[in-house]
């Protein structure tokens, strides 16, 4: 495990939706934070859910609320899982009263607190690590790959090889990439976040990373920097995720 990982896994209450929001707009150059809310819908409860949400966000609008978010919804695995995924400019954001965000809290806890299974929801950050990421828009299918590292130097050695090769050949990076700041000892090290504009954009035809890195570097150094990456690696995992519009605001 990763020793740069602290065990600051926070379970979710009414409280985790009136954390202080930064504009989601941000110079593609700039280390950028995320604050990122995983919340396990109870069976049953769906609609109960997003009705919840969706009166939070009318709350936090009427209190003239400046912050913006998108909701996420797992496509993939085990239960019903949301991702409240909220842009910070840095650390000192979380010091800054969000008061429209407190005014709604009393929605949070009567509206969405009861319809998640509190004992498996989880807050957690992540900063950007924009030298080997995208700066091309996003879109609203995400392809998220998580990463738990036993050796992160290494691991990022091939990133960055990786990426510039991309970088080369098709113009830009494929990918975010993020550095997960804290978290549990089954959390992610990084997590890298391949957006689509729709389901159909996973079907296009295009060379894989690999082919990609051959092209550049070798069969040789390609096949190294692929045994490097799976030797620094302790875990990966991967989920996809579609963007809910509705209950998403980005004014």
């Amino acid at each position: 495990m990763n020793y740069r990982k602290r065990l600051a896994l926070i379970a979710i209450s009414a409280a985790a939706l009136t954390v202080p929001f930064a504009a989601s707009a941000q110079e593609e150059s700039e280390t950028r934070m995320l604050s990122l809310i995983e919340m396990h819908v109870k069976a049953g409860h769906n609609e109960d859910f997003t009705a919840g949400i969706a009166a939070w966000k009318e709350c936090y609008i009427e209190q003239n609320g400046a912050g913006s978010w998108n909701i996420w919804r797992r496509q993939q695995g085990t239960g019903n899982v949301y991702v409240a995924s909220f842009s910070m400019k840095n650390w000192a954001d979380l010091d800054t009263p969000d008061a429209a965000a407190r005014a709604c809290r009393a929605v949070a806890m009567e509206r969405i607190t009861p319809y998640t299974h509190a004992e498996k929801n989880t807050n957690s950050y992540a900063r950007s690590m924009p030298d080997i990421s995208r700066s091309g828009p996003g879109g609203d299918v995400l392809w998220v790959s998580n990463f738990r590292a036993n050796d992160s130097r290494l691991m990022m050695q091939v990133a960055r090889k990786v990426t510039a090769a991309i970088k080369e050949v098709e113009g830009d990076n494929r990918a975010y990439w993020w550095n997960v700041m804290g978290g549990d000892e089954n959390a992610a090290d990084y997590f890298v976040s391949t957006p689509f504009e729709n389901f159909a954009g996973l079907e296009q035809d295009r060379d894989g990373v690999w082919e990609i890195v051959t092209k550049v570097h070798g069969e040789a150094e390609a096949d190294k920097l692929r045994a490097d990456f799976m030797k620094s690696m302790d875990a990966g995992w991967s989920y996809l995720f579609r963007r809910v519009p509705d209950l998403s605001h980005n004014p």
